[in-house]
């Protein structure tokens, strides 16, 4: 067998260029995308690392507040009485918290329906004023004790100096309430 005469001495190393080149780019097209896909989330993992940096000393605050806050929480809850107190002592406790909590004219009364008959829950009405920090102070004292039942109500109002608060709580007290003593 002969070969024909009318093909090119150069067909059969041209096509073989050919499906060289062709093969080298099958397999470094996609080496080619990974490379620039890779390079992409390189990018984005720096961007991250850069905001984590820019961002570290706010939550590093962030994480101290809370852990002081936390702190003081659990401090609150150790010092919160298991038992529920006599309605003096409930009365006194309230008293002692909103002082502790930089509020000024803390006063708490007794509603006197709650008080008649032998239920144990009594429904304190209290009043005082300072700073809105001060308040949310007393309030999570107050909410972290155990003999707490419920607060029904709050109202805010204005005043000279500072706001005025009211506050209406339902608390479990120890004994009759209708003896002040417990």
């Amino acid at each position: 067998m002969q070969a024909s005469k009318s093909t090119s001495p150069f067909l059969v190393p041209g096509l073989s260029v050919a499906a060289i080149v062709g093969m080298a780019l099958l397999l470094i097209a996609p080496a080619m995308r990974e490379t620039a896909r890779v390079r992409e989330e390189t990018a984005q993992i720096r961007a991250m690392l850069q905001m984590q940096q820019a961002f570290a000393p706010v939550i590093a605050e962030m994480k101290a507040d809370a852990a002081r806050f936390d702190a003081s929480l659990a401090r609150r809850t150790a010092l919160a009485a298991p038992n529920p107190p006599a309605l003096a002592e409930a009365i006194g406790a309230l008293q002692d918290m909103g002082n502790r909590a930089s509020l000024k004219g803390v006063r708490f009364v007794p509603l006197a329906e709650s008080v008649l008959g032998n239920s144990d829950m009594v429904r304190l009405d209290g009043v005082m004023d300072g700073p809105l920090e001060s308040f949310r102070a007393f309030l999570m004292q107050v909410t972290a004790q155990p003999w707490l039942d419920r607060v029904e109500s709050m109202e805010v109002t204005a005043g000279t100096q500072w706001p005025g608060y009211k506050v209406s709580i339902w608390v479990k007290v120890n004994g009759n309430a209708t003896r002040i003593g417990g």
